[in-house]
């Protein structure tokens, strides 16, 4: 298989609570030719600041779901986030992701 069979685990009493709405998404891995054309454009040829090439997503319908995803997330043991982008900050400019607000570890 693809390894990613599995369901997201939380183990808060909030989360379980809404389990079935839990929205995940998979998306196919990058392709070398994006991943490629990514590394030259943005990045100067250095493999080590491309951080994206297997993805998840969760859709989560209030933001205090997302504080307490990314709480769970970051004292995970078992997990190093390398990088964080927060598009819910009110400081930042929607305008330049056509709107679309979200947080990226």
């Amino acid at each position: 298989g693809s390894g990613r069979e599995g369901r997201l685990s939380v183990s808060t009493e909030s989360s379980r609570e809404r389990e079935e709405s839990l929205e995940e998404h998979w998306p196919p891995l990058k392709t070398v030719q994006r991943s490629s054309e990514k590394l030259m454009r943005s990045y100067a040829a250095d493999v080590s600041r491309l951080l994206d090439v297997c993805r998840f997503s969760v859709v989560l319908d209030h933001t205090w779901e997302v504080a307490e995803l990314l709480e769970i997330i970051v004292n995970d043991p078992d997990v190093k986030v390398a990088s964080a982008k927060n598009r819910l900050h009110p400081q930042y400019d929607a305008t330049q992701s056509g709107g679309f607000r979200d947080v990226h570890l």
